[in-house]
């Protein structure tokens, strides 16, 4: 059985949703990983969270500076580990129990290079406890249908994909210093490699949306654009 590497950024997030993320993943049905928490110069008990689990795949890594955007840290999670396969994942979202064992099991089941699933939204209200409405989010992968999309929503979360580590590295990784996280990897992946993007059609993780997630504007959607056709 493989290892995944599971990397979790996180920034002042232990009093509620970290434990719950951390929890999620030591209850993942695939028991095979490495989880390293990066640790975004909280001044919260992060690091006490992640000692607390007393569980030796659970890492915790401060990062060397404060870098604000997760997409540096995920990077760097990619370029120091040795796995073949990686999962990105926000302090603030949660793995269902099954979300790596589907998608390690997708991606094996044929030469792909990237494999998601699908996700419900929970939004949150402004106590950052009580869930207000939830709504589903995922759709077939199809390259043309998503970079159109990219303008209006995005059917893919970073928590939601398992990389082919190599392919992560080969592609640039997550591009760093966006207003936003890094919508074009998939297309990226899909255009470098014949479209072996590979999908289960099921809701596998639970996307937190708080009252102040970041919000896209024109500019950043435009900047997405440019990205995707670098």
């Amino acid at each position: 059985m493989d290892k995944v590497l599971i990397a979790v950024s996180t920034f002042n997030q232990a009093d509620f949703f970290l434990p719950k993320c951390l929890d999620a993943i030591k209850n993942q049905t695939y028991k095979n990983f490495i989880c390293v928490v990066g640790d975004d110069h909280s001044t919260d008990n992060t690091k006490q969270v992640v000692k607390s689990l007393k569980d030796d795949r659970f890492v915790y890594h401060l990062t060397p500076r404060k870098y604000i955007l997760n997409s540096y840290f995920y990077n760097w999670c990619a370029k120091n580990y040795d796995n073949e396969f990686f999962i990105t994942c926000d302090g603030d979202n949660f793995l269902l129990e099954n979300h790596t064992e589907k998608l390690v099991e997708k991606i094996k089941s044929d030469d792909f290079v990237a494999v998601y699933g699908f996700a419900n939204n929970l939004v949150f209200a402004p106590d950052k406890r009580t869930i207000t409405n939830q709504y589903f989010r995922g759709e077939p992968w199809e390259i043309n249908r998503y970079i159109y999309g990219t303008s209006y929503y995005n059917f893919i979360d970073m928590s939601d994909i398992l990389f082919r580590r190599k392919y992560f590295l080969d592609c640039g990784g997550y591009i760093e210093g966006l207003k936003y996280q890094d919508y074009s990897i998939m297309v990226r992946l899909a255009i470098m490699y014949k479209n072996r993007i590979g999908y289960v059609p099921e809701v596998l993780t639970y996307y937190s949306v708080l009252p102040d997630s970041q919000v896209r504007t024109k500019d950043a959607d435009l900047e997405s654009h440019k990205n995707i056709f670098k």
